[in-house]
């Protein structure tokens, strides 16, 4: 894992000891909310621009800071979301003066793209930014093992274009001096993590295959570089479905940390934890458990048993339990998660409601309703507490505890908790979004089993409209509410006798 300690301790000085002025935060979005959770108890104020979907304008953030003028510091998470065209740039220059004015820490979080973007084309509002702030990407993620993770789906397997290599723009010359090849070797690193992020696999892939040429090249098969790019190829084959060639890279990462770092570091850790997230998409349990078990190893021999990390490998090893119907095992390890989540983070962190969810999940899969419905809604609380009732993490909640309600068979509450989380997602995502389909289609699930065949019609038609354009008409989620429909349809007409 990449080492983020002196970032954070650079946001810590920015909130207790800097004067005021502009910083830029530069992260990945997901890594963007694990900072700002961080620092959530910390007198801040956080606006989240893929929350409320606009543009940058002076007079809106004027307004929000002046809801709140005693904040140590105001985080505009997801700035990139607000720069969407030369129009806004333009806007944003012309109001630097009078932010500046407003004599507050503004720290605009955003993407590497976004900060180049800036720098390139937004030049005047970029020359006040006192300094930025880059957080790495953390490789291993929270697995939250949600009911809604067959439902909110990303559709990674899509891959939405593929460039050649000038419209890539990759231009590598193996006589430039090493330093401009490895400068441009991280270049082409940054643009394959955007283009990651938009679903372009293939081309994400080619920028990453010239990154490894160079790196080879010039640090060798045996350095960390090399390492990480094995790792990210791995990630993209993985995206893409491709497990077999995401074991082989992640198992070439592996073979240079074991033996440059040893098999107890936490890098290498790392990859253990890649290599088991691949082994369990392939149904392979005891293999995913065997790296598992590696990466709580390396947890426990650093005395990090009350680690983050250490919390979320215990999560992903109740998730193999969970997969294999061992639940008991699997509410063991979550429990063990949730102990170090509630030590080190306290009962209202989103973190802990991530647990809270897991532990939920566990108990729904046993049949235990009452006891899930309790635990997702100890998620629920946090959720709305850290996010409010319109985020897509809140959406999440609501679908789960609405598919809890329509197991009981109370489907006045179903079809509330449903409409709880469309309204989020026709919000946010809007009414043409393959999320939003999903959640269509799960309330015509309920009207279906209620008889209101006319209404579950609707919903149907609305989700299979949305999968046919989005996603294409032969895509199985297209195909399965078009064979739901049919089988609607005919079922009416028998009942009617037609």
């Amino acid at each position: 894992m990449m080492d983020n300690n002196s970032s954070y301790q650079t946001i810590e000085w920015i909130l207790n000891h800097s004067d005021n002025g502009f910083y830029s935060l530069i992260a990945p979005a997901s890594m963007q909310y694990r900072v700002v959770r961080f620092y959530e108890n910390s007198n801040v104020a956080v606006y989240d621009y893929l929350l409320h979907q606009e543009e940058y304008t002076f007079q809106a953030l004027k307004d929000w800071i002046a809801g709140q003028p005693d904040k140590n510091a105001y985080f505009l998470l997801n700035f990139q979301r607000a720069l969407s065209g030369e129009q806004t740039l333009k806007r944003l220059n012309f109001s630097r003066d009078m932010l500046w004015k407003l004599n507050k820490n503004i720290i605009f979080c955003m993407t590497k793209s976004a900060d180049d973007l800036l720098n390139g084309e937004a030049y005047d509002f970029y020359s006040y930014i006192k300094f930025s702030v880059v957080f790495q990407d953390e490789t291993i993620r929270t697995l939250e093992e949600l009911t809604f993770d067959n439902i909110m789906t990303r559709f990674q397997n899509e891959d939405k274009s593929e460039k050649t290599d000038k419209e890539l723009n990759i231009e590598h010359n193996d006589q430039w001096p090493e330093e401009k090849q490895l400068a441009y070797a991280i270049s082409l690193s940054n643009r394959a993590e955007a283009l990651i992020r938009e679903c372009c696999y293939s081309d994400a892939k080619r920028l990453l295959e010239a990154v490894l040429k160079i790196r080879i090249a010039i640090l060798g098969t045996d350095h960390s570089d090399t390492a990480i790019t094995y790792n990210n190829i791995a990630v993209v084959y993985q995206a893409q479905g491709k497990y077999d060639k995401a074991l082989e890279y992640f198992q070439k990462a592996l073979a240079i940390n074991e033996k440059m770092l040893g098999k107890d570091h936490p890098d290498t850790a790392i990859i253990y934890n890649n290599i088991t997230v691949v082994n369990q998409a392939l149904g392979e349990y005891d293999k995913a458990q065997k790296y598992y078990q590696k990466a709580l190893t390396v947890s426990e021999k650093m005395g990090e048993t009350d680690h983050p990390d250490t919390a979320i490998t215990y999560n992903n090893i109740a998730v193999v339990y969970k997969a294999q119907g061992e639940y008991d095992k699997a509410l063991e390890y979550y429990q063990k998660a949730l102990t170090v989540s509630e030590k080190m983070w306290g009962t209202d962190h989103p973190d802990t409601a991530i647990t809270y969810n897991n532990i939920a999940g566990v108990y729904q899969a046993q049949g235990e309703y009452d006891k899930a419905l309790e635990y997702y809604q100890k998620a629920l609380a946090i959720k709305e507490k850290m996010w409010g009732t319109d985020h897509p993490d809140t959406a999440i909640t609501y679908n789960n505890i609405a598919v809890v309600y329509q197991a009981q068979g109370k489907y006045d509450k179903a079809e509330e908790y449903y409409k709880k989380a469309l309204a989020i997602s026709e919000k946010v995502l809007g009414t043409d979004h393959p999320d939003t389909a999903i959640t269509y289609n799960n309330i015509a699930g309920v009207y279906q089993t209620l008889g209101e065949y006319d209404k579950a019609l609707e919903y149907y038609q609305n989700a299979l409209t949305i999968f046919r354009v989005k996603l294409g008409p032969q895509h199985p989620k297209a195909e399965y509410v078009h064979n739901q429909i049919r089988r609607l349809k005919k079922y009416d007409k028998e009942e009617n006798g037609l």
